[in-house]
Order: C-alpha cells, then structure tokens, then sequence
C-alpha cells in the first residue's frame, strides 16, 4: 500500500504529542522520560527524528500493553487516533496513517483502507479463514452433541434402572422423568405419566394419614443452588387399586436456570419390608418378654419368701446365703429387662398413653430424689436437691416422667464414686422447667454422647465395667419426655462428671 511521506510524518508527530501526554497521566511522566532517555540519550520527544518518532511512538505502546493488557492499550491509542482526527478534521492520510499504527490497532478499518486488489484479497484471506474456523468449530459441535448424546442416554438408562424409585418436576409440578421403580410402586407407566400433575398419580401420606403434596416437598422457592428442602423418614406411598408401599422420601430442588425447566428431583426408598421385618422384630420381643414375666414372676416370689423366712435362721450357711441373695438379685435384674424390652415395643408401637396431670414440679422432683437418699447413703455419695423458688405448675404423668428421673439419678448414682456428689436443681424458662442431674463421676467420652439415648447402647471402656444396664434405660427416657413434648440431652468432660438435663411443658 502506497504512504504519502507528505502526511504521514506530520501525523506521527501529533499522534505522538498527544500519545505522550496521555501516557504521562496514565504510565506516570517518571516512566515516561526514563523510557526516552534510554532508547535515545534525551528526554525530549522534539528532539527526535521523524523515524525515531515513530519507533518510540511504538515502544510507547508495547509499555502500555505490558501495564495495561493488550486490549486495554489498543483501545486507548485507537480512541485517542479518533479524537485526533475528529479535533482536526483529517482526511487525507488517515488510511496511511492507520496502516503504520502497530498491529492489532484498526485492523477492521486496515481491511477496507487499501488498494481494490489489496483490500480484495486481504478479504478473500479472511472469508478462507472464516470458513476453516466455521468447519472446524461445526465438526467440534457435531463432537460434542454426540458425546452429550451418549451421556444422556447412559443417564436416561441408569436413571430407569435404579434401585430407588425416582421422578422429576418442571417448575408448573409436572412429571417429566419417572424411573422403572416408580412405575413399579405406582403401578403407572412413565407414558402415562408424563406431562401430567404429579399429584395424580403419586399419592402420599404422613403416619397420620395426611396427604403429602407437592406443594409439601415441592416448595416454590428461589433457589440460588440445588439444596435438599424436605426429608421423610416414613411414609405411605398409595399405588394404582390402593396398593400400599411404605417408602423413605427425600426431595431437592434445582437452582434456578432460564435455560431448564427442571424444578425439582424426588428420590423414594422403598422400605416395606423393613418395616414388616420391624414390626415381626417388635411382636417377637413382646411375645418373648410376655411369656418371661410369667415364670419370672414366680420365681422372684418364690425366692422373696425363702430370703424373709431364711434369714433369720442357720438353716443356711453364709456361703448359700450368698448365693440365694445373688439369684434373688439377678431375678430382679432379668424382670426389670423384660419390662425394658415390653416398654420398648409399646413405645415403638405407638402404644404408650400419657395420664397427664397438672401438679407442682418441686413436690414431684423432691419426691424422686427422697427415693434415692438410701442407695446415696449406701454408696457414700452425696445427693442434694435444689428446688425452684417458687411453686411451678407443670403437665406431666407423674409415673411416667418420675421413671425418666429415677433413671437419671440411678445412672448417676452407680456411676459416681464414693465421696462423690449428685446434684439435682430446677432451671425454670418461659415454656418449660428443665430438670438437671450433675454428679462428680468419671464422665462420658466425646464420641460416646451422640449415641447415649440409643436403644442397647452401652459406654465402652471404664465406664462399662461392672455395668449391668441393658442400654434401654435412657432410650425409655427419651422416648416418653418426647412424648410429653420435651427435649432431654447430656453434657460431659471425662474426669470431671457429667449433666444429664431434660425439660417437660409449664401448665
């Protein structure tokens, strides 16, 4: 391309003028001059020659670009070219002018700025490579739509085959994924199902009887990121002819995409046969325990009478004293499993019924721990009892919740060594009374804590020695406070005792 010398020069020096002035605002003028001085022994642009102008007018820009970033320079000198020629109305030249500017400043405009052939060929260069780049990237798309393909259709296959069953939401609650498992414990095909309100064809119900909608563990709901938002551990799942499955439910939604429709993800577990395994367990259990209190409780009557009309007399030696103490002790342990294990099916059964009462926390506490001041005596621990200030009205059943206490303290009791202190106090709050039982024992280790109020679960280690618990004491204990709506929980330090704290409701 043909440069008029002319104009070229003159329009190097007032790029370069104003191009300086810029980059002493933006580089700084230190690090201007120091560049100029030395590439050339001066800091005075003016002094110069044309070429040199032009080189530094370059070098001016590789700076900016290493601060700056290529973009960032280019659009710099490019917006400072324009006002130039704007300011001065320049025509002629500009094309030139343009074309020696460094490379990648005006390039659309370099294209259209020289000779017919020239600009002709520079956009038959560029249609080549239009082309070559279109190729390319449409041999990448047809790539990567065959591999999404394949993936989608291992998931679709995966996804159908699952164990648990599964089914997708769009946002209006339609069905628009439904797996073989659901079909099997809907007795609806996926055909059938899709497109169509998912409160149709999948009907749930709470241990209550209550339906459980979509609108229950579907909430709608502005989600930023997929979250789990409803779990259920139990419940009924009503399948085609009222067919019943008993099914784990856990149901997630999507975050929100304007590019799906995908709403929400409900996986379901089938558990019917462990809950028919658990209830065969809990007919056993109560089977057994029934058919055990019956001897049992002839033997403890037998073996009472011969401990009273024995006592007193040498008919027995000391060493068969022993031993008939030791059964009548062991009878005594064995009944008191076998009510554990009857309590443990009523209560799992939902057989257990509250006689609430309204009466006075203070008595009823007082009550509890007086029962305990012999055993206390007899293994040399301390026992105290601090009531609250005033009388407080609680709605209990004071058998039921007396045994939740009694059990405490007993624990406590066993478990502190002599010399050791129990502590029993009242904490009133605004909707409850919270009962606290802290003793001076060994304490409890760390990772046994989440574990304590499980059913046959026994502390490891010291703690167990001698123990002659069955692990169903504490579970009993929690089962019959949550059933009069409390909470129960224990805080422990080994080596510096434990607090075992449960609440009951205010009148």
């Amino acid at each position: 391309m043909g440069v008029d010398t002319q104009v070229i020069p003159a329009l190097i020096t007032l790029v370069l003028q104003n191009y300086v002035d810029f980059s002493n605002k933006k580089l700084g003028e230190a690090s201007v001059k120091s560049l100029l001085f030395l590439t050339y022994k001066t800091e005075d642009p003016e002094a110069l020659s044309e070429a040199q102008k032009y080189e530094f007018l370059l070098k001016l820009f590789d700076r900016n670009k290493e601060f700056f970033g290529e973009r960032v320079a280019r659009s710099d000198l490019e917006g400072l070219v324009k006002k130039i020629v704007e300011r001065y109305g320049i025509t002629k030249g500009y094309f030139e002018l343009i074309e020696v500017l460094p490379k990648g400043v005006f390039d659309s405009e370099k294209v259209f700025g020289g000779a017919k052939g020239d600009v002709e060929e520079r956009v038959t260069e560029r249609t080549k490579e239009l082309e070559t780049v279109k190729e390319e990237l449409s041999q990448r798309i047809a790539e990567r739509t065959k591999e999404l393909e394949t993936e989608r259709n291992k998931f679709r296959v995966v996804l159908y085959n699952a164990f648990d069953g599964v089914f997708a939401l769009d946002k209006q609650k339609r069905v628009i994924a439904f797996n073989k498992t659901m079909e099997d414990l809907t007795g609806f095909l996926e055909s059938e199902v899709l497109g169509k309100s998912v409160n149709e064809y999948v009907k749930l119900e709470d241990n209550e009887k209550k339906p459980v909608t979509s609108d229950v563990y579907f909430p709608l709901l502005k989600a930023f990121e997929d979250k789990s938002v409803y779990k259920a551990e139990l419940v009924t799942l009503l399948g085609r002819s009222s067919k019943e499955h008993h099914v784990s439910l856990v149901s997630s939604i999507i975050a929100d995409n304007q590019n799906s429709d995908v709403g929400c993800i409900v996986t379901l577990r089938d558990v019917t046969q462990q809950k028919e395994l658990e209830v065969m367990k809990l007919d056993f259990v109560s089977i057994a325990a029934h058919e055990l209190r019956t001897p049992l409780t002839a033997i403890r009557g037998y073996l009472s009478v011969l401990l009273s009309e024995l006592s007193d007399k040498t008919l027995l030696n000391p060493d068969q004293m022993v031993y008939l103490e030791r059964s009548f002790l062991s009878s005594n342990q064995l009944f008191t499993l076998v009510e554990n294990l009857l309590n443990v099916s009523r209560i799992e059964r939902g057989n257990v019924q509250l006689a609430k009462e309204t009466m006075d926390w203070n008595t009823l506490a007082q009550q509890v721990v007086q029962s305990f001041e012999a055993l206390a005596k007899e293994r040399k621990v301390a026992l105290s009892f601090t009531p609250i200030a005033t009388a407080t009205k609680v709605i209990v059943d004071p058998i039921m919740i007396s045994e939740v206490m009694a059990n405490i303290i007993d624990n406590a009791l066993r478990y502190t060594s002599s010399g050791g202190t129990v502590h029993v106090f009242l904490e009133p709050r605004d909707k409850d009374v919270v009962t606290h039982v802290k003793d001076t024992g060994q304490g409890i280790p760390a990772e046994s804590l989440p574990h304590l109020f499980s059913k046959f679960y026994r502390v490891s280690g010291v703690l167990e020695q001698g123990s002659k618990g069955t692990g169903l004491g504490l579970y009993i204990s929690k089962e019959i406070v949550k059933l009069h709506g409390g909470e129960i929980w224990a805080e422990s330090e080994i080596g510096k005792g434990s607090t075992f704290s449960f609440s009951v409701p205010r009148s």
